[in-house]
């Protein structure tokens, strides 16, 4: 019993004694803890680090998971601010493995957007989005807590920040606005950084003066908060509105200084390179280019040293513009490629197409400016300048259909023309123009005078409205655009494929005056257009049979609202009947050879367009409302009659177009509308809904550039479904009812009745004959012989 006791005493002493040693431990990591966060407050980065991983470490000994998230996530915020990413996402990392084991949920959310913003700072945006999806997951099975509101607010702000940096702007406002009118359960400095990140939204969209509110209203809670970094970033960026915007770089010069020197004083070395950056680019403006070129240099080596891509590709660029204005070019060019290399990794490690969308937005001016000084040179680097072309047009689109393996390539171009086609691809970066053309045995470039926007402008107003005054309009832009054409072999090219730039996108080139002569473009040439020439199709074979089962059109038309209709009349306002619809679609199936189906009026149902009701189906004819929406491309839209009694009309979105299977679609004539208007994106281009067939699949469209009369569209397609089922390409068939038109001696002459229609797409394109009547007539032979051998059967009987 004794030396139990003895026993016993002894165990006593010892956890009285790892008592206080434990006590004393974790006191000592408190107060690391608290010192941690005051250095990292003051930008006191590398001894935040220093005694912040000390922290950690103590309370892993002791096994108190919470603390140790918390020192973890303050060495893993320190060195983001010192640009050491690597090592901020493995201390994130680390911090995210010990809240997952402890239970601790709302620490895992809030690490996951830490490791996404890391991801976004270097330029790896899928990652970052993958991040704030699997963040979303998590607080989808956690609604019921009372940390839920407030991490849901945090990541939905994130991903819209993602969603602007990659130019989808709509989508990120939505998201703001969503945040704005709900109950914020952010802290005010989350808060504040909503309202900087809508101020930076407001400035793309074109409103400098309510993004400087926003700016100021967060710069007050940053203020108020003690948030140095926050508030550096607003001030700078209220420099970026006052130069850029408001074109006053004298006035943003002190607001780039102070946060330069605010950003040097706490260590925040990414806030110290923008500021820099935007510093010389307001020296540049104010013609001070030695200082610009010295501002610039520092960027740049800025950026190299914190590995930041945005940063870095921004830096070459602007140093490119310094090295310009100082008559550099060579220096200048070399600068400009560099920083498209850099944007095109950067663009190549987004693995999600529809993130892709837009991402070349505020990027587009880096390609122009290398463009602009190689067409300048004595002897143009064609292939080089093709390339950056083709870098900047349709890239969402071309990556979604998968148009080809590589970059396109002039003489890669030059195989797939067929004999008699010329490719032409514009460029315009105000105010120059410049083209490039292609046949298949020769290519060249000329440059040009870009026309003026209002000239192009005041054209399409003559055109649309019917008015007689477009005829010298029109010879003015041929002038101004068709010089090309003397470079090609006449008059053995009779086919011209258009890849237009900027606002040459909604330009009829059909209806352009060739230079010299009374003839149009039409009398000529057929014309087709391409989003970009890495699109165009091979050469075609002869013409295929289609099964006598199968489809060969079908057609939807004249959408009819239901006279009890009392609900939302959601997007449909002011439609108007279309009685000639109806009689359009089936004009367009009596010209077309084999089985069609025209679905109109109260049969004109969404439910028909999918992917099994329509797989197979060469040709789609839509005579219908079309809603073009220059704001958001996904709303752009087409009217069918609804199925509930109760709702005026159903619509089919331009997103839900995407997603079809239009594979072995050969054809979609969009008859509505303005069906080929819609939001011009840079990088992109304009994105009609006749963009979301060709991304589903379909081979080419027929689409619209304004409102076209339905009784005459009618008599158009007719003459068009009927040269198509008589063997014509798509583009020979276009033409050619362009042409009866034209030439009619009547009011349908103007071009407002035909020059409105435009052909994206392969326009080599033939139809298949129907098998159907060679089947009927053969089997009317059949049953033509059995009778002739049954009467002379019976005739021998008698």
């Amino acid at each position: 019993m004794r030396s139990l006791s003895i026993l016993c005493c002894s165990f006593t002493a010892v956890c009285l004694a790892q008592g206080a040693v434990s006590a004393e431990q974790q006191s000592k990591a408190q107060a690391l803890a608290t010192q941690a966060e005051s250095e990292f407050a003051a930008g006191k980065y590398p001894e935040a680090i220093r005694d912040a991983s000390e922290c950690a470490k103590l309370n892993a000994a002791l096994k108190l998971p919470k603390p140790e998230v918390d020192c973890r996530t303050t060495v893993g915020r320190a060195r983001v601010n010192s640009g050491e990413y690597e090592a901020a996402l493995a201390a994130y990392g680390a911090a995210r493995g010990v809240a997952r084991g402890a239970g601790i949920t709302s620490a895992e959310v809030t690490l996951l957007n830490n490791e996404a913003n890391v991801y976004y700072f270097l330029g790896r945006y899928s990652e970052a989005h993958d991040r704030y999806n699997e963040a979303l997951d998590i607080l989808g099975r956690h609604g019921q807590e009372d940390w839920h509101a407030r991490r849901l607010q945090m990541t939905r702000a994130n991903i819209a920040v993602l969603y602007q940096k990659l130019g989808q702007y709509q989508r990120a406002l939505a998201i703001y606005q969503e945040l704005s009118s709900a109950r914020s359960a952010l802290a005010p400095g989350e808060r504040a950084q909503l309202l900087a990140n809508m101020g930076v939204l407001y400035r793309r969209l074109g409103d400098p003066y309510k993004a400087l509110d926003r700016y100021r209203e967060a710069q007050a809670l940053f203020a108020a908060n003690h948030d140095r970094d926050g508030e550096i970033g607003v001030i700078k960026n209220m420099g970026i509105a006052l130069a850029l915007d408001l074109e006053d770089p004298a006035q943003a010069r002190p607001n780039f200084e102070r946060a330069l020197k605010l950003a040097l004083d706490s260590g925040n070395r990414r806030e110290a390179t923008q500021a820099l950056l935007y510093l010389s680019e307001s020296s540049r403006r104010r013609h001070l280019a030695p200082v610009a070129r010295q501002q610039a240099a520092r960027a740049l080596q800025a950026a190299e040293q914190i590995n930041a891509p945005e940063e870095k590709w921004k830096a070459q660029y602007e140093l490119g513009r310094v090295e310009e204005d100082m008559g550099q070019p060579a220096e200048a060019l070399a600068l400009y490629r560099e920083a498209i290399a850099a944007i095109e990794a950067m663009r190549t490690s987004i693995s999600t197409v529809g993130l892709r969308a837009g991402f070349l937005g505020d990027k587009r001016d880096v390609y122009d400016a290398a463009i602009t000084l190689l067409v300048e040179q004595d002897s143009p680097k064609l292939e080089e300048i093709f390339h950056y072309m083709e870098q900047g047009r349709a890239r969402a689109l071309k990556d979604r259909i998968s148009v080809q393996a590589g970059p396109a390539t002039i003489a890669g171009i030059q195989k797939r023309l067929s004999p008699g086609s010329a490719l032409l691809e514009f460029w315009l970066a105000d105010p120059h123009g410049a083209v490039i053309w292609i046949t298949p045995a020769a290519a060249g470039l000329l440059r040009f005078d870009a026309p003026a926007a209002g000239m192009i402008d005041a054209y399409l107003d003559t055109l649309r409205s019917g008015q007689a005054a477009w005829q010298d309009a029109s010879a003015k832009l041929g002038t101004a655009t068709l010089g090309v054409l003397a470079k090609l072999p006449q008059p053995a090219t009779s086919q011209l494929i258009i890849v237009g730039d900027g606002r040459l996108q909604s330009l009829p080139f059909e209806s352009l005056r060739l230079p010299g002569s009374d003839e149009l473009l039409i009398d000529r040439f057929a014309v087709s257009y391409l989003p970009s020439s890495s699109m165009l199709a091979g050469q075609r074979a002869e013409r295929g049979w289609l099964s006598p089962w199968r489809a060969m059109l079908v057609a939807f038309a004249s959408p009819r609202a239901p006279a009890s209709a009392s609900g939302s009349a959601l997007f449909a306002e002011g439609l108007a009947e279309l009685p000639g619809a109806t009689e359009e679609a089936h004009a367009a199936a009596s010209a077309t050879s084999g089985r069609t189906l025209v679905h109109a009026g109260a049969s004109n149902l969404k439910s028909f367009v999918s992917a099994v009701n329509l797989k197979g189906v060469p040709l789609l004819h839509f005579a219908t409302h079309a809603v073009a929406d220059s704001v958001d491309p996904d709303r752009s839209r087409l009217v069918f009659t609804s199925p509930d009694a109760g709702r005026p009309y159903d619509f089919l979105f331009a997103r839900e177009v995407a997603a079809l299977d239009l594979s072995t679609t050969l054809l979609v004539t969009l008859a509505a509308c303005d069906t080929e208007l819609g939001q011009a994106v840079a990088g992109e281009g304009i994105q009609g809904i006749s963009r979301a067939f060709l991304g589903a699949g379909a081979k080419s469209t027929v689409s619209t550039l304004w409102r076209i009369s339905d009784r005459p569209s009618a008599e158009f397609m007719r003459t068009f479904y009927s040269a198509l089922d008589a063997g014509e390409t798509v583009s020979a068939a276009l033409r050619e009812a362009r042409l009866s038109f034209r030439r009619s001696g009547q009011a349908l002459a103007h071009p407002r009745y035909w020059a409105g229609y435009v052909l994206n797409g392969d326009a080599s394109a033939r139809t298949p004959r129907s098998t159907l009547l060679p089947v009927l007539a053969s089997l009317a032979g059949i049953v033509l012989a059995l009778l002739s051998w049954a009467y002379r059967i019976r005739t021998a009987s008698k």
